[in-house]
């Protein structure tokens, strides 16, 4: 069965750049709005009108400094900082500028840099990876991480004199930006882009979680991007604090797009911690944020929430990974929060939209947005019937063309995207995920999904978060799920409570459902920067170990 999308599309302005639709064209947002406020130094502030200059001034500096060229690549590989959206911005215009006697209008030669948030956390030889990955010419980095950017640099072959940090102060020979690409007030003549160039050619480049293998660098065009940024029933007095990484998807939508046309002012915190998050909600009082799911648990079932007034939070986009209903129901109980459960994949961007009725009240992901199309298919890529659970395929206008200096084929025939994610759809048009078909355990016959188990063990009031794998068992060719599990703040990690958290689950499953190897207390579940939990890693360690024994 087809599925269609029966929201209208929205209305994009026109114009000949990603900057002019956003905000060289945009005047409903008055020039002195503030839009990035640093909660770490307020002083720092860029109103709607600095952002537009300083926009400019960046791309003007990206080619006074460096000879940015066509299609060259900008490595950012920095922690968030107020600059870094118009750093973004600047680079995507820093494309060469032609005008001549005999041609009226100006021609196009070239589309502009392209800029490559970097997952800055990583392991030095990751980000070497990744630099190499997409052939970065130039790099901009930060205090926090100068030692392993310097590093990854130097083994990917880029000069330091490439390479420029964020601020005013130089550090280690590397200059800052403040005294080189922000260092005039020269602005760039805004690059103007064909259809072709804006609906094809890459303009930002983000990479995939990694959470199944090697990181890829996703393509994301200037249209992929307008289509991404346009919503509706946005209140653009909004005030939003802001955590996660700018190198993250929700971020590009949230932050880089949508607050710059909108207006709504975003709090930035550059250096997050759960008490310097409920801080920041209590001063700036945010009726919106969007975390990672383990955050949510942190607001139930953390201490120092109760030391911050955050009544003022009355909605959560939840991102990163899917939180389980029962921790959805809970919040919404115990703390009155609508917890929207936000699907997206760093390919395809915003193809759900969501309400607290389908959230809190069925369970739901959201229906499909405006202009998308989906198909839910079984093994055989046949389609399944309404109701039933099969991988999502999708297709609309935020999907990439494809990963960067790759010739892997991601669209099939027929255009869509599969997504690797098991969904089922009711005859309303709501679809609700199931769970990750990578993730899938097949105990003697039995498919079981990670997510039935853990949203049992998260009910325990001991439990912070937790995450099951399967062990394979090779005599019996099958699956044995194992749950590793976080216990909340300040609780001791004992036999009689693994014994407990055992028959806690056992109670509530099915017996071929149960955590058949065993339960694993741990301090912490390996993630993305964006939050997913590591299975990979974790079921990699568990049947090494199974291996040996």
């Amino acid at each position: 069965m087809l599925y269609t999308s029966k929201i209208a599309p929205p209305v994009i302005p026109d114009g000949n750049s990603l900057y002019h639709v956003l905000l060289g064209n945009n005047t409903s947002v008055p020039s002195d709005k503030p839009i990035l406020v640093d909660i770490e130094a307020p002083y720092k502030t860029l109103t709607h009108g600095q952002l537009k200059k300083q926009i400019l001034v960046a791309a003007a500096g990206l080619k006074r400094v460096f000879d940015v060229q066509r299609s060259d690549v900008v490595a950012i590989c920095s922690p968030n900082h107020i600059d870094y959206v118009s750093i973004v911005h600047g680079i995507i215009c820093a494309g060469k500028f032609l005008q001549t006697q005999e041609e009226r209008p100006p021609t196009h030669n070239g589309i502009g840099a392209i800029a490559a948030p970097l997952h800055y956390t990583s392991m030095v030889e990751d980000i070497v990876y990744d630099i190499r990955t997409v052939q970065a010419k130039y790099m901009i980095t930060h205090v926090d991480v100068i030692d392993r950017a310097l590093l990854a640099a130097r083994e990917a072959g880029i000069d330091k004199s490439n390479i420029v940090i964020f601020g005013d102060t130089e550090v280690q020979g590397v200059r800052a930006v403040n005294d080189t690409l922000l260092r005039d007030n020269q602005e760039a003549e805004p690059l103007m882009f064909t259809a072709e160039q804006m609906q094809n050619d890459p303009a930002v480049l983000y990479f995939t979680s990694g959470t199944t293998g090697r990181k890829k660098a996703v393509i994301r065009t200037q249209n992929n991007l307008l289509y991404s940024a346009f919503k509706s029933n946005i209140d653009t007095s909004a005030v939003v604090v802001s955590y996660l990484d700018f190198n993250h998807s929700t971020s590009l939508v949230s932050i880089l797009l949508m607050a710059p046309y909108y207006g709504y002012t975003n709090y930035l915190l550059n250096h997050y911690s759960f008490r310097n998050l409920c801080a920041a909600i209590e001063k700036y009082k945010p009726s919106f944020i969007t975390c990672a799911p383990y955050v949510v648990s942190s607001l139930m079932k953390d201490s120092i929430v109760k030391e911050y007034d955050i009544s003022s939070l009355k909605i959560i986009g939840c991102s990163g990974a899917l939180l389980k209903q029962n921790v959805i129901l809970k919040a919404h109980k115990q703390l009155g929060i609508v917890v929207l459960n936000m699907y997206g994949l760093t390919e395809v961007l915003g193809l759900f939209a969501t309400t607290p009725e389908i959230s809190v009240g069925l369970a739901g992901i959201g229906m499909l947005n405006s202009r998308f199309t989906a198909r839910i298919v079984d093994e055989d890529g046949q389609d399944v019937a309404v109701g039933q659970v099969g991988e999502l395929l999708i297709k609309g206008p935020t999907l990439t063309p494809g990963y960067y200096r790759s010739s892997e084929s991601i669209i099939d025939p027929e255009g869509f995207f599969h997504t690797g994610d098991l969904f089922k759809c009711n005859e309303n048009g709501v679809f609700f995920f199931c769970d990750r078909l990578k993730d899938l355990m097949k105990y003697y016959g039995t498919q079981i999904y990670p997510g039935e188990i853990e949203g049992v063990l998260l009910k325990h009031p001991k439990v912070a978060d937790c995450a099951v794998v399967g062990v394979y068992q090779p005599d019996v060719a099958a699956e044995f799920p194992r749950a590793y599990v976080m216990l909340v703040d300040g609780e001791p990690s004992t036999h009689e409570l693994i014994d407990e958290l055992q028959a806690f689950s056992d109670r509530q499953l099915p017996k071929k459902k149960r955590v058949h190897a065993g339960i694993v207390i741990v301090e912490s579940l390996p993630r993305t920067s964006s939050g997913k939990v590591q299975r990979r890693l974790l079921r990699e360690s568990a049947n090494s170990i199974q291996a040996l024994a």
